[in-house]
């Protein structure tokens, strides 16, 4: 096996890893596989990629696979040298292990590259303690078989190749800023065509002007040498703002264009990503916009530059000529070398600047605990560790561009002297006059320029397109609205629906999250959902604001089924108070109306209803008080009743609350809950909640347990029937 080159896939993210090892699997099996229905296939909402969501996935393209248990690594030499395998690496990591060779284990790793790592690193990483932590270290590896299909290539082939969309993102941010290339186009002809005379002019001054020792004629080609460069000269200010003018709207259609693609992708998308990853992908625009507006037109004006001179000089003397194109070969070969290179460590610190982000906004947003816990050198060491590793990428990096910049220096000087010595020859056999060397130094100084901007931005091109990799791999997912068919839910209210509802979190192969569930909840009345914790009721609330798509059974909102609904449409008609809701860097008004048109009337009710004044009133500013981030400064409590004001000022026909006062006082919610009740009437209002203070005024209440619905009823019929409920509230009591 290892005369074969190991394959090898570099993740885009770092919950990729699983993803990207399994692609290295089927790439060495001749697998193809299709990279956006194999990320669905493996993703997990909440606890990342799994041996098991591998196993299914690898299965849905004809490969067979097979967990174990590894107990020392003298088990990796039980595997077959021509089956590599997936490796769990530190409790989280997933990595391809190709085999043994040198007493080296070959490892496929998606975040670093091929490694060749010891007997000592590699158990480190592999073999971990289980519970009780005094029992011997265990290692899990997933082993691959590739089965026979019934006919050749049938489950070999991807389902369907991914449409490239690197093009169409970057036609559709150059928009209506393309009428500018016509203009900056022109002006480099104009440069161009400047540039061309300048040798010749150059070589008439030196042998017409100077050889005759006539000084009028040298003044007068001087004057048109100056106005050709003052031309150029304003060429290159008028080529500037041009470009500064693009730059901006380039990068504003990006930016905008990217987050309206956020805006537009379904929520389980950001339950799969961390912040980190988002805002470094953020950060990529600003990459492609740089070499879209500098280096892409750099690029094009060095190429033209360097055309034009090679024909001048072509036109000079041949030999220049082709000393200059042997030496330019040599010096492209050079260059090209170390691509692959910069490409690998790019990557990396992609991953170690995303990794770096994340740990810092959790650091940020957790200081409270962090501090009160005693736990800021736990993150801090994490904050280090990867510093380090960061900074290991940075001098690989250095190093490279030492090394480079070294040899691209040592082949100009010796392209320099060459060309030195050969004009000194020509000069010497009378072949070639003064004018002409001076025209030639002035042609290869004029070359050199281009030569290094043509490379750098080949560089800077690379790092572009590996950007623009990763921002299309947004571009990929399927718009939320997608899933339906954009139907208006029909005038009024209607009651809900569910028959047969089944729901799994995407990716997990497991019990279902609801099973069989069957319910109706009535139209203009109040339902509880109640339970213990992980019983289902918050996923139950998410299936039916259009969280997840990819449940079995029926929904239906009236006669409609919930899967056709146009989602705006359904949630602007909701009034939703959830745990994670968020209070935004604000005003207290601008939290409550969020974006919405203001109506005092409104707003006072909503006020009103969720008792606000009581500290609201006391706030220097009053409703016009700004808030700090994620509501900073305010207490738990206060934050629930702005949320729930939030709610009520929408106005809505359905209002879900996910334990919308669980941290109110008893004072408070008694209050407030007197004022919702009669807000409730007529509305279709669903409640999750553990307080009986909560859910007993309810019309409905329905239990769920192990997600499954266990009794339904009033409150005062399912305390009769002394069963679940009877127990829940018995042991709130």
């Amino acid at each position: 096996m290892f005369y074969q080159p190991f394959p090898f896939v570099r993740q885009k993210n770092m919950r990729d890893c699983g993803i990207a090892a399994l692609r290295m699997i089927a790439s060495y099996h001749g697998v193809r596989v299709d990279e956006y229905r194999l990320r669905q296939l493996t993703r997990i909402d909440r606890v990342g990629t799994s041996f098991s969501s591998l196993r299914n996935a690898a299965a849905e393209y004809g490969m067979k696979a097979e967990g174990v248990l590894l107990r020392n690594l003298d088990d990796l030499d039980l595997i077959d040298e021509d089956r590599p395998a997936i490796l769990l690496v530190n409790n989280n990591h997933f990595v391809v292990y190709y085999g043994k060779r040198y007493g080296r284990y070959v490892i496929g790793d998606p975040a670093r590259g091929r490694r060749w790592l010891s007997a000592s690193t590699l158990a480190a990483k592999l073999l971990t303690h289980e519970t009780p932590h005094d029992t011997p270290p265990v290692g899990y590896a997933l082993l691959f078989e590739p089965q026979a299909s019934e006919e050749p290539g049938l489950n070999l082939v991807a389902d369907v190749e991914v449409t490239d969309r690197r093009w169409e993102v970057i036609r559709n941010s150059l928009g209506s800023a393309k009428v500018f290339f016509p203009v900056i186009l022109l002006g480099i002809l104009a440069i161009s065509a400047v540039q061309y005379l300048l040798p010749y002019v150059t070589k008439l001054v030196v042998d017409l002007g100077i050889g005759a020792g006539d000084l009028a004629f040298v003044q007068y080609l001087l004057v048109g040498q100056l106005v050709l460069v003052l031309s150029k000269t304003g060429f290159n200010i008028i080529r500037g703002w041009l470009v500064l003018h693009l730059s901006l709207r380039i990068n504003f259609r990006l930016i905008s264009s990217f987050l309206t693609k956020l805006f537009a992708l379904p929520i389980p998308f950001f339950e799969t990503r961390r912040v980190g990853d988002i805002l470094q992908r953020i950060r990529d625009h600003s990459r492609v916009e740089s070499f879209l507006t500098q280096n892409a037109l750099s690029i094009l004006i060095s190429v033209i530059t360097v055309v034009i001179y090679s024909v001048v000089l072509l036109n000079f003397h041949p030999l220049f000529f082709q000393l200059f194109l042997a030496s330019s070969f040599v010096y492209l070969v050079w260059i090209t070398f170390f691509l692959r290179k910069r490409k690998t460590i790019d990557l990396e610190r992609f991953q170690y600047a995303s990794t770096d982000q994340s740990l810092v906004l959790q650091i940020l947003n957790g200081m409270h605990d962090l501090k009160i816990n005693n736990s800021q050198q736990f993150f801090h060491d994490k904050w280090k560790e990867n510093k380090m590793e960061s900074f290991g990428n940075t001098a690989r990096f250095l190093r490279i561009n030492q090394i480079q910049d070294t040899g691209t220096m040592l082949i100009i000087e010796i392209a320099q002297l060459s060309i030195l010595f050969l004009s000194a020859s020509l000069i010497i056999d009378n072949q070639i006059t003064l004018g002409t060397l001076l025209s030639i130094q002035f042609i290869i100084g004029q070359l050199i320029s281009p030569m290094e901007q043509i490379v750098s931005g080949v560089i800077r091109g690379q790092e572009a397109m590996i950007s623009l990799d990763r921002i299309t791999e947004f571009w990929q997912e399927r718009d939320e609205a997608e899933y339906g068919e954009g139907q208006q839910l029909l005038p009024g209210q209607h009651s809900i629906e569910i028959k047969g509802l089944n729901f799994t979190h995407q990716g997990q192969h497991r019990k279902a999250t609801l099973e069989d569930i069957n319910l109706n909840i009535p139209v203009g009345k109040s339902t509880a959902i109640v339970g213990a914790s992980g019983s289902g009721k918050t996923t139950l609330l998410k299936l039916l604001l259009g969280y997840y798509q990819n449940y079995k059974g029926l929904v239906s909102v009236g006669q409609q089924d919930f899967r056709q609904l146009d989602l705006e449409d359904w949630r602007q008609r909701c009034g939703v108070i959830l745990q994670e809701s968020f209070i935004f860097n604000e005003t207290i008004r601008g939290n409550i109306v969020l974006g919405r048109e203001y109506d005092e009337e409104r707003f006072k009710i909503a006020a009103s209803i969720t008792n606000l004044e009581e500290f609201v009133g006391e706030m220097p500013q009053g409703y016009l008080t700004p808030v700090g981030r994620d509501g900073k400064g305010l207490s738990m409590g206060q934050k629930q009743r702005i949320l729930m004001a939030r709610a009520v000022y929408k106005d809505p026909e359905y209002v879900l609350m996910d334990e919308a006062t669980n941290s109110l006082d008893a004072e408070n919610e008694r209050n407030i809950m007197e004022a919702l009740q009669r807000f409730f009437h007529g509305r279709t209002v669903i409640i999750v909640a553990h307080r009986l203070s909560t859910i007993q005024f309810a019309d409905n209440i329905i239990v769920l347990h192990k997600g499954r619905v266990a009794e339904q009823g009033s409150h005062e019929e399912l305390l009769a029937r002394r069963g679940r409920y009877f127990e829940l509230i018995k042991k709130q009591m």
